[in-house]
């Protein structure tokens, strides 16, 4: 059952390529956590790697599991994803839900949460979320069609 249902954490990465502004990608993956986005600086995990030719690429993670965390970004998605986004994210649940991990993956477009909003993308210039959910039921644990999340993410107002 849904009620059984909760998110264990919220994983939101972001690359920064060589051609852009490190401090503007940051800000877009800060602006899409929940609160106050200039304290969580210190929340935010870089990594840099080695690219093509020799390039420096940061990548950049938040992990989000306090239950605080969890449901202020979930009403972020409620509030900053427009309706035609949310049907396409029920219309192709099928393919961002990976009922083996449970987990819900969704792409954002990284110039336009840089700007506050929040589109879905399926372009290379995103901000990867992930959404890992947890069930204490076998009923809801044996879910593999993600019925019971399906119905979480209805009731949380993040699809339509």
């Amino acid at each position: 059952m849904s009620q059984d249902l909760r998110v264990a954490l919220v994983r939101i990465s972001v690359h920064a390529h060589p051609t852009e502004v490190v401090e503007k990608v940051k800000q877009s993956l800060a602006r899409m956590m929940p609160n106050d986005p200039a304290k969580h600086d210190d929340a935010i995990e870089t990594t840099i790697l080695d690219g093509d030719y020799g390039n420096k690429i940061h990548v950049m993670n938040v992990v989000l599991k306090s239950a605080k965390e969890v449901a202020g970004f979930l009403q972020l998605l409620k509030e900053h994803i427009p309706d035609e986004d949310k049907q396409l994210i029920r219309q192709h649940f099928s393919s961002l839900y990976n009922p083996v991990s449970k987990t819900l993956f969704i792409r954002f477009h990284k110039q336009l949460a840089f700007q506050g909003q929040l589109r879905v993308s399926q372009y290379d210039d995103i901000v990867h979320v992930s959404i890992k959910f947890t069930a204490y039921t076998r009923q809801a644990a044996g879910d593999e069609e993600g019925t019971n999340v399906l119905k979480f993410l209805l009731a949380q107002g993040i699809i339509a």
